[in-house]
C-alpha cells in the first residue's frame, strides 16, 4: 500500500477504503488515545469524545 506523504493524500485513501461511519470511528479512536497520553481520565475521554465505555 502506498504511504500518504499530504493530509490530501491521506483523505484520499480514508475515503477509499472506508465508509463515512468507519472515518468516524477511527477519528475518534485516535482521539481516545491521544487523550489517554494527556493523561485524562476514562470518564473525561467520554464527556470530551462522546463515546460510552464498556463496562
Amino acid at each position: 500500500m502506498k504511504k500518504a506523504k499530504t493530509c490530501k493524500e491521506l483523505n484520499f485513501l480514508l475515503k477509499k477504503f472506508f465508509t463515512p461511519d468507519e472515518k468516524i470511528m477511527i477519528e475518534k479512536r485516535l482521539g481516545i488515545l491521544y487523550l489517554l497520553e494527556k493523561g485524562l481520565s476514562y470518564r473525561q475521554i467520554g464527556e470530551e469524545i462522546e463515546v460510552a465505555g464498556a463496562f
